[in-house]
């Protein structure tokens, strides 16, 4: 490397390796030798190879209870040979994956997982506290002996949050629990306390102070939260969950000295914005994120070698649970020669289900935008023949497996913004190999959304047919957004392709809820399905006969300006009940769920207003009459 010191620099010379001391969340310390060139990144993924760490890339290291810049050495941040840094999980994303057979990241997890339940960082109600807290004796304290754990002899400020140690039953009914566990071994007892704290709402929270104005324009204190998937509004005092953003739901965030702003498109009205010293520490921590569930998707290569005795076999695992894909292929696949692809769970044992054959629609190399439509097409057929499935036995759990889908679909949003973002840009400015790379990651989480969804349907005693539908609606609805993608391609100066790509991008938006619902299982009766839907034809009627006769209307009006005014506004009306339809379609079988009852909400208000634009526009230009009388 070369440098360009000028007079009068001072030059520092000194060993480039050198020891240096981290803390583990145990209270352990450990002595390594690093490269005190590295960035702190770098050290980190060196360290957590060294340790046994998978996910290093979700680990960073603290100094004064504060994390240190991922992307500066530490030298650059002021830290000295001597100071000793904490290494703690930062992103809470694959930790699924850490079980019983990694007691190295178990015991890790573990520890920062009890440190944030005692200090009362994880919220807990009393029954999860007192769970939490007779595992923790266990682990501890190993089993209950009533000759030597007697009332008083528990130290509750250990193993409980400060709201519930005041609690006169408490350590009553934690000995309870504990005695119930006489028998269950460390590993077990970390592994279920890890598993516990993973179903709180608030597990993974890194939370921020901050001050936003009130609806008196009065600066007040709050909490914002940020988690794997969600963005949270929380209590300053109490840590009580006020409001949740899915990440889904962000669009855009900016870090601005003092100021931090959360842009959440359609699904609030005006653009959230706080004062906070740390807008560039949660900046970092939403795009660590992001990076994050961009990166969790499994690209399956296929080796070929060339003496055609030697099989290729690779082993891609899905960074988001402990699902892989298994590919072999012989050299013989050059002709076209025997290929088979299974998928089953890590681990070997207790398959879901298996594909034999070609290997489905993961056998297509995606090389443009019509090759990935053609694989999403053939993974849309395989999510609609749930009779060629047979349940099967998983070493997953139905939720966890269901889980894993959500995941995946989640991670479908934020691929599919990226590909509307690279299409709905200045027709001149389109660039053709972005639009390709962002079709490819997005693929590449439909993929892993279809067989995550594969198995989870048929981990049970029966498939589930309902998981499997708004799976295929989803594959659907990516298909008509890769054909926009490609028209829009082929000629990206055409308004028509753009519009196009906008309602394909909804239509993925509306299954994804569809998706949402059928996870959990809140499916509308066909009953009411009918309901909707015969509501939403009536309503699409009734728009069509109103932009027809405003249409018709307007053609009789001398006045340039005012037909280009009312025009315009039926214009505007027809394409907003065209896309009230298409949701009112795509969500009515998920339509109980809150968050498809929102969408529609919304749909209707915007039409609301459509409308009184219309009325209005013909109320100026004297044509009311015709207009309301449809």
């Amino acid at each position: 490397q070369y440098y360009d010191p000028t007079s009068g620099s001072t030059i520092q010379y000194k060993k480039k390796h050198r020891p240096l001391k981290i803390s583990l969340v145990d209270g352990t310390v450990k002595t390594v030798l690093i490269d005190d060139s590295l960035t702190v990144s770098e050290i980190v993924d060196v360290v957590g190879k060294k340790m046994g760490i998978n996910n290093p890339e979700e680990f960073s290291l603290m100094a004064n209870n504060k994390w240190l810049k991922a992307g500066q050495a530490l030298h650059e941040q002021g830290i000295t040979d001597a100071e000793t840094l904490v290494l703690k999980k930062k992103f809470f994303f694959n930790d699924a994956n850490i079980d019983r057979s990694d007691p190295v990241q178990l015991h890790l997890l573990f520890s920062q997982c009890k440190d944030a339940i005692v200090n009362g960082t994880y919220p807990t109600q009393r029954n999860e506290a007192k769970d939490l807290a007779s595992l923790q004796c266990q682990i501890e304290q190993q089993d209950f002996n009533s000759s030597r754990h007697k009332p008083g002899s528990i130290k509750l400020g250990d193993i409980l949050p400060p709201e519930h140690r005041k609690d006169k039953e408490i350590e009553r009914d934690v000995s309870t629990e504990w005695r119930k566990l006489v028998g269950m071994t460390e590993v077990n007892a970390k592994f279920r306390y890890v598993q516990l704290c993973r179903s709180l709402k608030t597990y993974g929270i890194t939370s921020f102070r901050v001050r936003f104005k009130n609806k008196k324009k009065k600066f007040e204190p709050m909490l914002i939260g940020v988690t794997r998937d969600s963005i949270l509004k929380m209590d300053d005092k109490t840590n009580e969950v006020k409001q949740t953003y899915p990440l889904t739901h962000l669009r855009r965030w900016a870090a601005s000295g003092k100021t931090f702003t959360l842009d959440f498109g359609d699904y609030e009205d005006d653009y959230f914005i706080v004062e906070t010293e740390e807008a560039d520490n949660i900046s970092q921590l939403i795009a660590g994120y992001i990076d994050i569930i961009l990166k969790a998707r499994s690209d399956a290569t296929t080796l070929v070698e060339d003496d055609d005795s030697n099989v290729a076999d690779v082993m891609s695992v899905a960074p988001i649970r402990a699902m892989a894909t298994r590919v072999q292929t012989s050299a013989t696949s050059r002709t076209g020669g025997a290929q088979r692809a299974t998928m089953g769970m890590a681990g070997g044992a207790g398959q879901a289900m298996s594909i034999s054959g070609a290997g489905g629609a993961q056998s297509i190399v995606i090389t443009d935008l019509k090759s990935a439509m053609r694989a999403n097409k053939m993974l849309g057929d395989e999510l609609g023949r749930p009779g060629d499935m047979q349940p099967g036995s998983t070493l997953m759990s139905a939720s966890q497996l269901k889980e894993q889908v959500q995941t995946h679909g989640n991670a479908i949003q934020l691929n599919a913004d990226q590909l509307l973002n690279q299409g709905l840009v200045d027709p001149n400015d389109l660039n053709k190999a972005g639009l390709l790379n962002a079709a490819k990651k997005l693929m590449g989480s439909v993929m892993q959304m279809g067989a995550s969804a594969k198995m989870a349907a048929a981990s049970g005693k029966e498939i589930d047919e309902n998981l499997l539908k708004s799976a295929k609606a989803v594959s659907d609805a990516i298909q008509r957004l890769l054909n926009a993608s490609e028209n829009l391609a082929g000629n990206p100066h055409n308004p028509g392709f753009r519009d196009a790509m906008q309602q394909a991008r909804d239509d993925v938006l509306h299954a994804g809820h569809y998706l949402d619902a059928a996870v959990a299982g809140e499916m509308t009766d066909l009953a009411s399905q009918e309901l909707l839907l015969a509501c939403s034809r009536s309503l699409a009627a009734a728009i069509a006969d109103m932009v027809g006769t405003t249409q018709s209307s307007a053609k009789t009006l001398t006045d340039g300006q005012q037909m280009k005014s009312l025009l315009n506004a039926s214009k505007s009306l027809k394409k907003n009940g065209e896309s009230a339809a298409n949701a009112a379609t795509a969500l009515a079988p998920a339509v109980v769920s809150s968050d498809a009852k929102s969408v529609v909400r919304q749909l209707t208000a915007a039409l609301d207003q459509e409308l009184n634009q219309l009325l209005a526009a013909a109320k100026r230009t004297g044509l009311t009459q015709p207009v309301l009388c449809v």
